[in-house]
Protein backbone atom coordinates (compact mmCIF):
# COMPACT_ATOMS: atom_id res chain seq x y z
CA UNK A 1 0.00 0.00 0.00
CA UNK A 2 1.38 3.42 -0.96
CA UNK A 3 2.06 5.87 1.86
CA UNK A 4 -0.53 8.56 2.51
CA UNK A 5 2.22 10.70 4.04
CA UNK A 6 5.81 10.35 2.89
CA UNK A 7 8.69 12.32 4.41
CA UNK A 8 12.12 12.15 2.78
CA UNK A 9 15.31 13.52 4.29
CA UNK A 10 13.56 16.34 6.14
CA UNK A 11 15.91 18.79 7.87
CA UNK A 12 15.48 21.97 9.88
CA UNK A 13 18.32 23.63 11.78
CA UNK A 14 18.06 26.65 14.05
CA UNK A 15 21.62 27.91 14.23
CA UNK A 16 23.66 25.05 15.63
CA UNK A 17 20.55 23.17 16.81
CA UNK A 18 19.55 20.34 14.49
CA UNK A 19 15.86 20.23 15.40
CA UNK A 20 14.99 17.81 12.58
CA UNK A 21 18.01 16.10 11.12
CA UNK A 22 17.25 13.92 8.11
CA UNK A 23 13.91 12.32 9.00
CA UNK A 24 12.45 9.67 6.69
CA UNK A 25 8.94 8.48 7.49
CA UNK A 26 6.03 6.78 5.71
CA UNK A 27 2.50 6.73 7.12
CA UNK A 28 0.02 4.34 5.57
CA UNK A 29 -3.66 5.15 5.22
CA UNK A 30 -5.72 3.95 8.18
CA UNK A 31 -2.76 3.79 10.60
CA UNK A 32 -2.62 5.46 13.98
CA UNK A 33 1.03 6.42 14.38
CA UNK A 34 2.42 7.83 17.62
CA UNK A 35 5.54 10.01 17.57
CA UNK A 36 7.36 10.00 20.90
CA UNK A 37 10.70 11.14 22.27
CA UNK A 38 12.35 13.30 24.92
CA UNK A 39 11.72 17.03 25.11
CA UNK A 40 13.66 18.69 22.31
CA UNK A 41 13.65 15.58 20.13
CA UNK A 42 12.08 17.49 17.21
CA UNK A 43 8.50 16.23 17.38
CA UNK A 44 6.61 19.53 17.16
CA UNK A 45 9.13 20.95 14.67
CA UNK A 46 8.40 17.92 12.48
CA UNK A 47 4.67 18.73 12.64
CA UNK A 48 5.41 22.38 11.80
CA UNK A 49 7.38 21.29 8.73
CA UNK A 50 4.73 18.86 7.51
CA UNK A 51 1.90 21.38 7.91
CA UNK A 52 3.74 24.30 6.29
CA UNK A 53 4.12 26.41 9.43
CA UNK A 54 7.87 26.56 8.74
CA UNK A 55 9.90 25.68 5.66
CA UNK A 56 12.50 22.88 5.70
CA UNK A 57 16.16 23.45 4.99
CA UNK A 58 16.15 20.23 2.97
CA UNK A 59 13.95 17.24 2.22
CA UNK A 60 10.47 16.69 0.81
CA UNK A 61 6.96 16.07 2.13
CA UNK A 62 4.40 14.16 0.03
CA UNK A 63 0.68 13.80 0.73
CA UNK A 64 -0.90 10.98 -1.25
CA UNK A 65 1.92 11.21 -3.76
CA UNK A 66 1.72 14.99 -4.20
CA UNK A 67 4.73 17.09 -3.23
CA UNK A 68 3.45 19.65 -0.69
CA UNK A 69 6.87 20.86 0.47
CA UNK A 70 6.81 24.59 1.11
CA UNK A 71 3.08 24.97 0.47
CA UNK A 72 1.28 27.54 2.64
CA UNK A 73 -0.70 25.99 5.52
CA UNK A 74 -4.11 26.83 4.01
CA UNK A 75 -3.25 25.00 0.80
CA UNK A 76 -2.08 21.97 2.79
CA UNK A 77 -5.37 21.93 4.70
CA UNK A 78 -7.28 22.02 1.42
CA UNK A 79 -5.15 19.10 0.19
CA UNK A 80 -6.45 17.00 3.10
CA UNK A 81 -4.12 17.47 6.08
CA UNK A 82 -5.24 19.09 9.35
CA UNK A 83 -3.77 19.40 12.83
CA UNK A 84 -4.52 20.32 16.43
CA UNK A 85 -2.13 22.04 18.80
CA UNK A 86 -0.63 21.33 22.22
CA UNK A 87 -2.07 24.66 23.39
CA UNK A 88 -5.73 24.53 22.42
CA UNK A 89 -6.54 26.87 19.52
CA UNK A 90 -10.23 27.81 19.79
CA UNK A 91 -12.28 31.02 19.89
CA UNK A 92 -13.41 31.29 23.54
CA UNK A 93 -16.07 33.95 22.99
CA UNK A 94 -17.83 31.93 20.28
CA UNK A 95 -20.07 28.95 20.97
CA UNK A 96 -18.94 25.41 20.24
CA UNK A 97 -21.24 25.42 17.21
CA UNK A 98 -19.78 28.68 15.89
CA UNK A 99 -16.22 27.40 16.37
CA UNK A 100 -16.96 24.35 14.24
CA UNK A 101 -19.02 26.34 11.75
CA UNK A 102 -16.01 28.51 10.91
CA UNK A 103 -13.99 25.74 9.22
CA UNK A 104 -17.17 24.24 7.72
CA UNK A 105 -17.95 27.57 6.06
CA UNK A 106 -14.31 28.28 5.23
CA UNK A 107 -14.14 25.01 3.29
CA UNK A 108 -17.08 26.32 1.26
CA UNK A 109 -15.46 29.79 1.04
CA UNK A 110 -18.52 31.24 2.80
CA UNK A 111 -17.03 32.42 6.13
CA UNK A 112 -18.98 35.71 6.01
CA UNK A 113 -22.17 33.71 6.60
CA UNK A 114 -21.15 33.14 10.24
CA UNK A 115 -22.28 36.67 11.01
CA UNK A 116 -25.42 36.31 8.94
CA UNK A 117 -28.15 33.70 8.95
CA UNK A 118 -27.00 30.10 8.90
CA UNK A 119 -29.98 28.47 10.63
CA UNK A 120 -30.91 26.48 7.52
CA UNK A 121 -27.46 26.35 5.95
CA UNK A 122 -26.13 22.81 5.34
CA UNK A 123 -22.96 23.76 7.25
CA UNK A 124 -24.97 24.02 10.47
CA UNK A 125 -26.13 20.43 10.24
CA UNK A 126 -22.57 19.37 9.43
CA UNK A 127 -21.17 21.24 12.43
CA UNK A 128 -23.76 19.70 14.73
CA UNK A 129 -22.90 16.24 13.41
CA UNK A 130 -19.22 16.83 14.09
CA UNK A 131 -19.95 17.99 17.63
CA UNK A 132 -22.02 14.85 18.09
CA UNK A 133 -19.10 12.79 16.79
CA UNK A 134 -16.90 14.11 19.62
CA UNK A 135 -19.67 13.85 22.23
CA UNK A 136 -20.55 17.55 22.51
CA UNK A 137 -23.90 17.86 20.75
CA UNK A 138 -25.54 18.96 23.99
CA UNK A 139 -23.08 21.85 24.39
CA UNK A 140 -23.40 23.30 20.90
CA UNK A 141 -24.69 26.69 22.11
CA UNK A 142 -22.26 27.05 25.00
CA UNK A 143 -19.41 29.57 24.70
CA UNK A 144 -16.18 27.60 24.45
CA UNK A 145 -14.52 29.79 27.08
CA UNK A 146 -17.00 28.39 29.62
CA UNK A 147 -16.25 24.76 28.76
CA UNK A 148 -13.79 22.43 30.47
CA UNK A 149 -10.29 22.05 29.07
CA UNK A 150 -11.19 18.52 27.90
CA UNK A 151 -14.24 19.79 26.03
CA UNK A 152 -12.19 22.57 24.44
CA UNK A 153 -9.75 19.92 23.18
CA UNK A 154 -12.66 18.02 21.62
CA UNK A 155 -14.05 21.20 20.03
CA UNK A 156 -10.64 21.69 18.41
CA UNK A 157 -10.73 18.11 17.11
CA UNK A 158 -14.20 18.75 15.64
CA UNK A 159 -12.83 21.93 14.00
CA UNK A 160 -10.01 19.93 12.43
CA UNK A 161 -12.43 17.27 11.21
CA UNK A 162 -14.55 20.02 9.62
CA UNK A 163 -11.83 20.49 7.01
CA UNK A 164 -12.51 16.88 5.92
CA UNK A 165 -8.91 15.74 6.33
CA UNK A 166 -7.54 12.43 5.15
CA UNK A 167 -4.67 12.88 7.61
CA UNK A 168 -5.01 14.43 11.07
CA UNK A 169 -2.00 15.41 13.20
CA UNK A 170 -2.69 15.67 16.94
CA UNK A 171 -0.10 17.47 19.06
CA UNK A 172 -0.40 16.13 22.62
CA UNK A 173 -4.19 15.73 22.77
CA UNK A 174 -4.02 14.82 26.49
CA UNK A 175 -1.76 17.74 27.53
CA UNK A 176 -3.01 19.50 30.67
CA UNK A 177 -5.89 17.11 31.28
CA UNK A 178 -6.78 15.49 34.59
CA UNK A 179 -6.82 11.65 34.59
CA UNK A 180 -10.61 11.45 34.21
CA UNK A 181 -10.56 14.00 31.40
CA UNK A 182 -7.73 12.15 29.66
CA UNK A 183 -9.70 8.92 29.63
CA UNK A 184 -12.70 10.67 28.10
CA UNK A 185 -10.78 12.54 25.40
CA UNK A 186 -8.67 9.53 24.42
CA UNK A 187 -11.74 7.28 24.41
CA UNK A 188 -13.42 9.68 21.99
CA UNK A 189 -10.35 9.77 19.76
CA UNK A 190 -10.09 5.98 19.81
CA UNK A 191 -13.73 5.69 18.69
CA UNK A 192 -13.07 8.21 15.92
CA UNK A 193 -10.11 6.24 14.61
CA UNK A 194 -11.96 2.93 14.86
CA UNK A 195 -14.83 4.39 12.83
CA UNK A 196 -12.34 5.05 10.04
CA UNK A 197 -12.14 7.73 7.39
CA UNK A 198 -9.12 9.54 8.83
CA UNK A 199 -5.49 8.56 9.37
CA UNK A 200 -3.95 9.89 12.57
CA UNK A 201 -0.43 10.81 13.64
CA UNK A 202 -0.14 11.98 17.24
CA UNK A 203 2.55 13.34 19.51
CA UNK A 204 2.03 12.18 23.07
CA UNK A 205 4.07 11.94 26.28
CA UNK A 206 1.61 9.68 28.12
CA UNK A 207 2.96 6.22 27.35
CA UNK A 208 -0.21 4.49 28.54
CA UNK A 209 -2.07 6.34 25.80
CA UNK A 210 0.60 5.62 23.22
CA UNK A 211 0.82 1.90 23.85
CA UNK A 212 -2.95 1.44 24.15
CA UNK A 213 -3.85 3.37 20.97
CA UNK A 214 -1.03 3.25 18.44
CA UNK A 215 -0.64 0.76 15.62
CA UNK A 216 2.93 1.98 15.25
CA UNK A 217 5.36 4.05 17.29
CA UNK A 218 8.12 6.29 15.91
CA UNK A 219 10.77 7.45 18.38
CA UNK A 220 12.67 10.67 17.70
CA UNK A 221 15.93 11.53 19.44
CA UNK A 222 18.05 14.59 18.69
CA UNK A 223 16.09 15.23 15.50
CA UNK A 224 16.51 11.73 14.09
CA UNK A 225 14.41 8.58 13.98
CA UNK A 226 15.83 6.32 16.68
CA UNK A 227 13.29 3.52 16.28
CA UNK A 228 10.14 2.75 14.28
CA UNK A 229 7.91 -0.25 14.83
CA UNK A 230 5.02 -1.96 16.59
CA UNK A 231 4.36 -0.85 20.19
CA UNK A 232 5.62 -4.12 21.66
CA UNK A 233 8.87 -3.88 19.74
CA UNK A 234 9.40 -0.28 20.86
CA UNK A 235 8.84 -1.23 24.52
CA UNK A 236 11.57 -3.85 24.27
CA UNK A 237 14.02 -1.76 22.25
CA UNK A 238 17.19 -1.25 24.37
CA UNK A 239 18.12 2.05 22.75
CA UNK A 240 14.62 3.48 23.35
CA UNK A 241 14.70 2.37 26.98
CA UNK A 242 18.04 4.06 27.45
CA UNK A 243 17.19 7.47 25.98
CA UNK A 244 13.49 7.77 26.80
CA UNK A 245 11.43 5.05 28.42
CA UNK A 246 13.94 4.12 31.12
CA UNK A 247 12.48 1.47 33.37
CA UNK A 248 8.89 2.68 33.06
CA UNK A 249 7.76 -0.08 30.75
CA UNK A 250 10.50 -2.60 31.36
CA UNK A 251 8.10 -4.96 33.09
CA UNK A 252 5.24 -4.57 30.60
CA UNK A 253 6.77 -6.01 27.44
Amino acid sequence: MAALLKIEGLRKHFGSVRAVDGVDLDVKEGELTAVIGPNGAGKTTLFHLVTGAIEPDAGRVYLDGQDITGWPPAAIVRAGLARTFQITSVFPDLTALENVLLPCLARRRETARLWGSYTRHPARAEALELLSRVGLADQAERPVGQMSHADQKLVEVAMALATQPRLLLLDEPAAGLAPGETERVIGTLREMVTAGGVTVVLIEHDMDIVFSMADRVVVLHQGRVLADGAPGDIRRNPAVKEVYLGGTFAGRA
